[in-house]
């Protein structure tokens, strides 16, 4: 199953850096695959989310809606799911009520797979700081790759990027 960890700096700045490159890899995959035109409800969604100063993004879509939503889906749902059911029948019914949550198809695939892998750290660091942890990097690391969009940078290199990163989190 999964190995039990203690939540300290080394494992948290791995958590950081495995949120980051998975949070960028997953958009670089809906973005090449064109996942997004499929999905009317998601580029409303979008463009409102852009409409936001960048003081308001940081407060809530990189500090508080993290908490708030992992309190919900990882630390009652998945931990109360968790104490009758096993890890997986509780870590999917998580993440596809997260992925719901998120009311489009594009949000819902990329909020699924996120989902599942945050009750993996909840469960292997034992709570939900890891995951809180896990959450707030990922969304902090697309609200920069925006910028880095806006700058006209090549998402190919954003997506080696993560994938070595990945790669050398296996190794590590």
């Amino acid at each position: 199953m999964l190995t039990k960890r203690t939540l300290n700096l080394k494992n948290a700045l791995f958590i950081v850096v495995f949120a980051a490159s998975l949070a960028i890899a997953l958009n670089q995959l809906i973005d090449i695959t064109h996942l997004a035109r499929l999905s009317v409800r998601y580029s409303s969604v979008s463009a409102a989310q852009q409409q936001r100063s960048t003081l308001e993004t940081v407060i809530f879509a990189c500090l508080l809606i993290p908490i708030m939503e992992e309190i919900v889906f990882r630390g009652f749902i998945f931990k109360r799911m968790r104490l009758k059911a096993g890890f997986y029948i509780s870590a999917l019914v998580s993440a596809a009520l997260f992925g719901a949550y998120h009311m489009n198809l594009v949000q819902f695939v990329y909020a699924f797979v996120m989902g599942f892998v945050m009750c993996m750290v909840f469960e292997c660091y034992g709570g939900i700081a890891a995951s809180i942890i896990f959450h707030m990097a990922a969304n902090s690391a697309v609200f920069i790759a925006g910028f880095i969009d806006v700058l006209g940078v090549d998402p190919w290199r954003m997506v080696s990027c993560a994938v070595a990163l990945l790669c050398s989190l296996c190794i590590i």
